[in-house]
């Protein structure tokens, strides 16, 4: 029930009724309106402020009614809002007045109808991007109907929709980019332009404009194939023409001016550059033929290289007869050309095994030079560290050597087993090969050693027969060390010299506390020259001197360094090095005792 209030609620209302009704009276009374004239007044009066009022009351009652419809309005539009925002129906609190309701209801819708209106712009920017990207990927667009206000969840799905696409845009330009960047380097090395449609439209569009489908992306990927196949088809042409230009151009000593004239004029793989060659060719081609002779000779010299690279045996090279045949021939020169390209094939076939092998080879080479070096004395002039350095080669030598052979066995293992064929160098297996190649090694070694055992033996016996020499001068020889001590040495030397050069009168008055020498026996050191050399060690000088050198063996055999030797009838080597003269009886003269020349002994 309406809560009524009375008019004395209203004091100031009462007031000014109550002022206004008495100026009135007042001034009735100043004009002298009487009863009747006044009850009529006091109606107009009464009814005027009644009118006032109920004017006043129906306009308010309006705004009430106008408040409570538009709560009821905002209300109904809030929940539509609200449902296609998605967004939970608004609640307003029970304690609002009709004009708060209405003001907050009124307010709430503003601002939705706000959000609204931003959802539709973002749908609207996004579904545009969304179709410029469709279309360019020639891609279906996404699925979104735009007169409906999205939800959240909507439009951040369309935006990872753009978003993959946008990459998807990115990687397709790179990918067509690419191929686009190799149609135009092969198209430049092909000195080609594009044809008509659409491979001048990958070739001057550009990445924006461009469709970037698929199909698009794999038709110009086919161009490039087929550029890139017409690039390999002319390189493989232009090297094989370049091949044979040159190679004619070395057999016919081309000057090089004109060689680097053509060079300039030939840079690409275009069918104008095969043109050239060809060309070129041809008239190399008829030069050639008018210069056989001069082409089989160099020819042959690039054969016999060929063949040494590839350790062709010397039986094999002289299977091929056309080498040694004369004259010159067309038919002579193709042969050696085939024969050449026969060899070069089989190098490049197997090029990784005859590098090593060839490496294998020059260690070698360095291991034997140093051999040879160490067997010569000079090398003892050891000035610059030499034999330092020669020792650390050799050591690099004994490690790298057996690795590299090890490794050239295995390649070796791998090609048979592969193929099917035997591996030769110089017409055997590597492993005969290098065995062999020890094998010449050990027997140079020993020739060498024999070698210098019969020059020893010669030398002893021709100092034996005609008496000693002095050294050389200038030839530093230098002595091996001995155990003995120097004492001992010049004991032992004094009783080889009374042995070997004292007369019979000096043998029998030579004495020793731990010797003694008879009349026509050696002294203790010499019958052990003599067991060196083959010879009885009970044998005495005048048996020597009587034999005339018959007792010694032939060829010599030098024993070791430090052997006592007696070589010939008419002379005798004792002790390290020390060397006399003895005449022989026969010839009525004694036994004389010459300077000692001290040889030193390697």
């Amino acid at each position: 029930m309406e809560d009524v209030r009375s008019f004395s609620e209203f004091p100031d209302l009462h007031r000014c009724l109550d002022s206004a009704m008495q100026r009135l009276v007042a001034i009735w009374d100043q004009i002298g309106i009487e009863n009747d004239q006044r009850k009529a007044r006091e109606a107009v009066v009464l009814r005027h402020v009644n009118d006032l009022l109920n004017d006043m009351v129906g306009e308010e009652d309006q705004l009430r009614q106008r408040l409570l419809d538009n709560i009821q309005k905002f209300s109904i539009q809030l929940f539509g809002v609200t449902q296609e925002l998605h967004l939970p129906v608004y609640e307003p609190d029970d304690s609002f007045s009709v004009l708060q309701l209405e003001k907050k209801l009124r307010e709430k819708l503003k601002e939705l109808e706000s959000v609204k209106q931003e959802r539709h712009e973002r749908l609207l920017i996004l579904t545009t991007a969304d179709a410029n990207l469709a279309r360019q990927l020639c891609l279906g667009a996404f699925l979104i109907d735009s007169k409906v206000t999205p939800s959240l969840q909507q439009l951040e799905s369309l935006e990872e929709h753009i978003r993959e696409l946008e990459e998807e845009k990115e990687r397709r330009q790179k990918v067509f980019s690419d191929v686009r960047k190799k149609v135009l380097q092969i198209l430049k090395e092909l000195d080609k332009k594009p044809g008509s449609g659409f491979e001048r439209e990958v070739v001057e569009s550009s990445l924006e404009s461009i469709s970037l489908a698929m199909d698009n992306i794999e038709r110009a990927k086919s161009y490039h194939d087929k550029l890139a196949q017409l690039l390999a088809t002319n390189k493989d042409k232009v090297n094989d023409l370049w091949v044979k230009v040159k190679a004619l151009w070395v057999r016919l000593d081309m000057p090089s001016d004109e060689v680097k004239e053509f060079e300039k004029k030939v840079t690409n793989y275009s069918n104008h550059a095969i043109n050239e060659l060809s060309r070129e060719l041809d008239r190399c081609e008829q030069l050639k033929m008018l210069n056989i002779q001069s082409i089989v000779l160099k020819l042959r010299d690039e054969l016999v290289g060929w063949w040494d690279r590839c350790f062709v045996l010397a039986e094999h090279r002289m299977t091929f007869r056309p080498f040694d045949e004369e004259p010159a021939t067309e038919e002579m020169m193709l042969r050696h050309e085939m024969e050449l390209q026969a060899v070069k094939s089989h190098y490049e076939d197997n090029a990784k095994i005859f590098e090593k092998v060839e490496r294998w080879h020059s260690l070698w080479e360095q291991f034997l030079a140093l051999e040879r070096k160490a067997r010569n004395p000079d090398r003892l002039n050891n000035r610059g560290g030499k034999l330092l350095k020669e020792e650390k080669a050799r050591k690099k030598l004994t490690i790298d050597l057996p690795k590299i052979e090890q490794e050239v066995t295995a390649e070796i293992d791998e090609y048979e087993k592969s193929s099917g064929k035997q591996f030769l160098v110089s017409g055997m297996t590597f492993r005969d090969y290098a065995l062999k190649e020890h094998e010449n090694f050990a027997t140079e070694k020993e020739n060498e050693k024999l070698s210098r055992q019969q020059q020893k033996a010669k030398q002893l016996e021709d100092e034996l027969m005609y008496g000693c020499r002095p050294l050389t001068p200038g030839v530093k020889r230098f002595a091996t060390p001995s155990k003995c001590t120097p004492g001992k040495l010049r004991k032992v030397d004094t009783l080889l010299k009374a042995s070997i050069y004292g007369s019979h009168k000096n043998l029998t008055n030579l004495h020793s506390p731990s010797l003694t020498l008879s009349r026509d026996k050696f002294g203790p050191s010499v019958p052990r020259a003599l067991n060196n050399l083959g010879l009885d060690p009970k044998t005495t000088k005048a048996d020597l001197l009587r034999s005339g050198g018959k007792a010694f063996a032939s060829p010599f055999t030098v024993g070791s360094s430090s052997t006592d030797t007696v070589s010939s009838g008419k002379s005798v080597a004792s002790g390290r090095g020390n060397t006399a003269v003895i005449q022989n009886h026969e010839y009525g003269s004694e036994f004389k005792r010459p300077k000692i020349a001290t040889e030193p002994y390697f």
